[in-house]
């Protein structure tokens, strides 16, 4: 596809960790985060992936693993995470690319 290698860590952690370090000072008390992930990424390593998506499920499953840990950081702000993880979606541009 073009991308470089560290692109899916980049966008699904980096991108992740970045956004709540920046927002963390500006959120008020009793604040959440929630973070939206496929179920392929939530139980990565417990259960198989197509090939084709593993470089994704690894870097956000990645992302989701370095936000838990900033779980005691937000409980000092009074703020909390929330996790969300969902099946893939029929026609979304994921499941397109990987019928290819």
């Amino acid at each position: 596809m073009g991308a470089e290698p560290d692109y899916p860590m980049r966008i699904n952690r980096d991108a992740q960790l970045r956004l709540v370090r920046l927002a963390l000072p500006l959120m008020p008390a009793r604040a959440r985060i929630v973070f939206v992930t496929s179920h392929q990424a939530h139980f990565y390593g417990r259960k198989p992936v197509p090939t084709e998506y593993e470089p994704i499920a690894i870097s956000t499953r990645a992302g989701e693993d370095a936000l838990r840990a900033m779980i005691p950081e937000l409980f000092d702000h009074d703020v909390d995470l929330i996790v969300v993880s969902g099946d893939m979606i029929d026609g979304t541009i994921i499941v397109r690319l990987l019928e290819r």
